[in-house]
């Protein structure tokens, strides 16, 4: 949390209202984001994940395999 409240001052003016700031933000942003990816996690949990047929894109989006090209 630290690392993370000093990374988003030093580029700033440095006010005494920006650094608190910063600090409260910086402390509330990663219990936050923990939340939002457990939530996720939970709401999607039977979900198939992307690529699994090997296209690396939505299982809707299947193509067919492209012919093998001989000689140049």
């Amino acid at each position: 949390t630290a690392e993370f409240a000093l990374a988003r001052i030093r580029p700033g003016p440095r006010t005494r209202d920006e650094v608190v700031t910063m600090a409260l933000t910086s402390a509330a942003i990663p219990p936050a984001a923990v939340w939002h990816w457990l939530r996720g996690q939970v709401a999607h949990r039977r979900t198939p994940p992307f690529g699994v047929s090997g296209t690396g894109g939505p299982p809707w989006a299947r193509r067919e395999p492209e012919p093998e090209r001989v000689g140049s």
